[in-house]
């Protein structure tokens, strides 16, 4: 005859088993939400990635096409004040040559980074 006591460890041992399976479906749940979640995230990164280097791209451009303006009036100034430094001083002559030589060589820097980027 069943005590009270084996009426108790059974139903004890059938809360224990039903609590481990409803921790297992729960379990099993949180993955597939996690798999879902997964996978609903990396279409959206890997366009975000894409965008970004088409970004980067029309900036790059961008820049370029503005340095070709700024190349051209520089150009321009040159022409416009190139009677006014042959008059000037030997000394101070050199140092507007180096002065231009140095800003040409860093823009030409800048456009060759530029241009590596792309």
């Amino acid at each position: 005859m069943p005590t009270v006591l084996d009426s108790a460890k059974g139903l004890a041992e059938d809360i224990f088993y039903v609590s481990l399976g409803i921790g297992v479906i729960t379990f099993q749940k949180a993955q597939v939400k996690r798999q879902e979640i997964k996978g609903k995230l990396t279409v959206p990164f890997s366009d975000v990635e894409k965008q970004g280097t088409e970004l980067k791209d029309k900036l790059v451009d961008n820049i370029l096409k503005f340095d070709k303006n700024i190349d051209k009036a520089v150009n321009d100034l040159d022409e416009l004040l190139s009677p006014v430094q042959e008059k000037l001083p030997e000394p101070i002559k050199e140092v507007v040559t180096k002065a231009k030589n140095f800003s040409n060589q860093s823009r030409n820097q800048f456009k060759k980074i530029l241009v590596s980027t792309k």
